[in-house]
């Protein structure tokens, strides 16, 4: 994230940082950084997630007025589980059917777009 500065006659001083705060979508506030320049990278983030920031200037006196808030949503990540496949049994002996529940968003950690099914024979001792 990277903000501008408040024009120079708002600022009530030197600008020495900035505050950050980070909150869920329900405006709970999950954590506050200082940071000494008008940018910063914030990590331990989850997946597919929608955040608000806002942030104030600070000068020697005190913080200044906070900012409306900014909403962003963090990139989509692979699933952190594989689902649970069921197999039914053989159709013949060239074929079977494989199937699976669909999996939750909470899992999938963003939009699932399809499933990657693979095989390998094994022969037969």
């Amino acid at each position: 994230l990277s903000w501008t500065p408040p024009p120079t006659q708002y600022q009530n001083g030197v600008i020495m940082g900035y505050t950050l705060q980070v909150f869920n979508t329900q405006q709970s506030l999950l954590r506050e950084i200082n940071i000494s320049s008008n940018g910063s990278t914030v990590n331990s983030l989850l997946p597919f997630t929608t955040y608000l920031f806002r942030v104030a200037a600070m000068t020697v006196v005190g913080r200044g007025p906070i900012s409306v808030y900014t909403s962003v949503t963090t990139l989509l990540s692979a699933p952190i589980i594989f689902p649970e496949v069921y197999l039914s049994p053989r159709l013949s002996a060239e074929a079977i059917f494989l199937s699976w529940e669909p999996m939750t968003l909470d899992v999938t950690q963003g939009a699932l777009i399809g499933y990657s099914v693979r095989y390998r024979p094994i022969t037969a001792i």
